[in-house]
């Protein structure tokens, strides 16, 4: 399972598999895997595995154009 965000740009084809993080209008965080996918390449991180009741949060910086993911009050590099 992936979550994530995408502009009204972003397009999904999920019959395809195309889907968050697919393209360059979306970022997807998959804590499984310990991945997060933006424009259909794969990013990997260092946070733990998500499990049932992990909390997922996100800071977009919009000035910067940075993503920051935080799993369980830990995070991620920016993006």
């Amino acid at each position: 399972m992936q979550i994530g965000w995408a502009t009204k740009e972003s397009s999904f084809l999920s019959d395809d598999g195309y889907g968050i993080g697919d393209d360059k209008y979306s970022i997807g965080f998959d804590g499984c895997r310990r991945i997060i996918w933006h424009n259909a390449k794969s990013i990997p991180h260092s946070l733990p595995t998500w499990k049932s009741g992990s909390i997922l949060g996100c800071l977009l910086d919009l000035d910067k154009q940075e993503v920051i993911f935080t799993l369980d009050g830990e995070s991620t590099d920016p993006y």
